[in-house]
């Protein structure tokens, strides 16, 4: 591959003795990366379960929680990109992005994302604004994703789908991230509208312009949003579609599944007689 030397790494969710590195896609998939954090006068490598240590690592990510940090202590972190798990055409190390962990009591309670979250938390960060994804921790993150994966549960046929079903399946991933779209939307309409307060009599006639524009485009995207959630229930009810019976998804309630046949069954079963079978011709 051709790599390039990547650009400094964004970090979020800082905390007292943890933060989450964002690496930024400007290397093909499947780059590998030597991720060195600098700290008083010294340094390591964070290794794939979030840990520094001296030895120069390469590890295959573009996000990661590194943890055992000291509160109130600051943090230089730079990135090497390379071929291969062992540092093969390895590029040069790039400009470092410095962060001060926060001061207080050490947490003791750290939560560790699972491989699924932690794309999901990537790829959400990607569409919200900077100004957002900035200040909102990561564990939150997943918070807006499960109020989004409940409305899309919530629409008949009832499904329970999950944060790594979102991974596995394309069609419900693209409209997830409507659904994340959707909220960040609604993030804008919110934000203008209290910007409301912090203008005088002339300018509140534009803002509120500026505001009726915003609310009207988000009620345009939840009918779009809320139409694909439908016709997408549809598939799984006819079991068509990538994620309906047909096509191996998770929850599917299709035709050909044990369930629907069961309750058409029981109305076949009153219409045609009780010796009705779904093995019989």
């Amino acid at each position: 591959m051709s790599l390039v030397i990547p650009q400094p790494p964004v970090i979020t969710n800082i905390g007292t003795n943890f933060f989450t590195i964002n690496v930024l896609p400007n290397n093909p998939v499947g780059t590998f990366y030597a991720i060195q954090v600098i700290f008083n006068g010294t340094g390591g490598f964070v290794t794939a379960q979030g840990i520094i240590q001296p030895v120069t690592t390469w590890i295959n990510t573009t996000l990661i929680q590194v943890t055992g940090l000291t509160p109130g202590n600051n943090y230089s972190i730079r990135l090497s990109a390379a071929d291969d798990s062992i540092g093969t055409n390895s590029t040069a190390f790039g400009t470092t992005t410095n962060i001060t962990t926060l001061t207080g009591q050490t947490s003791q309670d750290i939560t560790m994302f699972t491989s699924a979250e932690q794309t999901v938390i990537q790829h959400v960060r990607c569409l919200l604004p900077e100004v957002f994804s900035r200040n909102t921790r990561d564990s939150k993150i997943l918070c807006y994703a499960g109020v989004i994966l409940s409305d899309i549960n919530a629409f008949t046929p009832y499904t329970s789908y999950t944060i790594t079903d979102v991974v596995n399946s394309p069609t419900l991933a693209g409209i997830f991230y409507f659904g994340v779209s959707l909220m960040t939307e609604l993030f804008m309409q919110m934000r203008a509208t209290l910007e409301d307060f912090q203008y005088n009599d002339n300018g509140l006639s534009l803002n509120v312009d500026q505001v009726g524009k915003i609310a009207q485009s988000y009620q345009n995207m939840l009918e779009f949003y809320r139409n694909m959630i439908v016709n997408f229930k549809k598939t799984l009810i006819f079991g068509s579609g990538a994620g309906g019976a047909a096509g191996g998804g998770v929850g599917a309630v299709g035709l050909g599944t044990p369930r629907y046949q069961s309750q058409v069954g029981q109305f076949l079963k009153i219409s045609l007689g009780s010796a009705f079978s779904w093995n019989t011709p």
